[in-house]
């Protein structure tokens, strides 16, 4: 039987194009901008017992607002083991990029690989001077890396991102790192028991929230499907306020969200 990839090939599967926000003017200030990396939002799409449809959202925070020409971060991506599903291995994901060019995401390893060591490098390279469109101290949340039916993770992978001090015309603001575990949604198929949730395990340094988890909701999709815990004494920010529905655990474990059919995305809150 042929591969995913195989079928996929001439498919011309493209990564999704970012344009967001404005090449910055000339770089003109006495002192050089505070800039660090972070991990800002995770995403959920579909998937199988075998992979989980997942991108990570790479941040860059300025405290200019303002990313200089040359600035360079990267970010090193750990991830190791996954759910008991037969078949299946954790792959180099696919990343989006920038339609003006005003940045460069590039990985250490080729996409759709078996991850050699179980960690790749990502990195961001600004080739121009570049306004984040998030203002100064916001965080700019636009390149990504992609895990899809092509490029695999496994549900109930284990997950670490190292956002590394950046390098360039810049002062470092540090490092940081978030560890999570990839949930599982739909694990045979789409009303299934068997799910498990998205775990957020820890966070140091620069990384200084926990980011929002969004999801995409398939039709007949019911009940704790969409569920992300966290470590223990962690309060959940308006925990019961997610579209109307209800959900329960205030403080640490889980806050699922609960209700009937869904429809749609929706967005945990996010605690910074």
């Amino acid at each position: 039987m042929p591969s995913r990839r195989t079928l996929a090939k001439g498919a011309a599967w493209a990564a999704p194009v970012v344009a967001v926000a404005a090449t910055a003017p000339a770089f003109a200030a006495s002192q050089p901008p505070v800039v660090s990396g972070s991990i800002c939002q995770l995403f959920y799409g579909g998937g199988t017992i075998n992979y989980q449809t997942h991108s990570m959202y790479l941040g860059v925070k300025s405290s200019t607002g303002i990313i200089p020409a040359g600035t360079v971060l990267s970010w090193n991506i750990c991830v190791s083991g996954g759910g008991s599903g037969t078949g299946g291995t954790n792959e180099v994901p696919t990343t989006n990029y920038s339609a003006t060019a005003a940045w460069t995401l590039s990985l250490s390893q080729t996409s759709g690989n078996a991850i050699t060591g179980g960690c790749f490098t990502a990195t961001i390279t600004f080739n121009q001077n570049y306004t984040t469109g998030a203002g100064p101290g916001g965080t700019w949340c636009a390149a990504a890396l992609l895990w899809t039916d092509i490029y695999s993770i496994r549900p109930g992978a284990s997950v670490s991102a190292t956002s590394n001090a950046p390098t360039g015309p810049v002062t470092s603001g540090g490092s940081g790192t978030l560890t999570y575990t990839a949930a599982r949604r739909h694990p045979t198929s789409i009303n299934s028991s068997g799910r498990t949730p998205h775990y957020y395990l820890t966070r140091s340094g620069t990384q200084n929230c926990y980011p929002a988890v969004q999801y995409s909701v398939l039709l007949s999709n019911t009940g704790y499907d969409n569920v992300t815990c966290y470590p223990s004494g962690t309060t959940v920010a308006n925990p019961c306020n997610w579209d109307g529905l209800g959900c329960v655990g205030t403080t640490g474990l889980c806050a699922p969200r609960e209700g009937g059919v869904q429809g749609g995305q929706y967005t945990q809150p996010q605690l910074c």
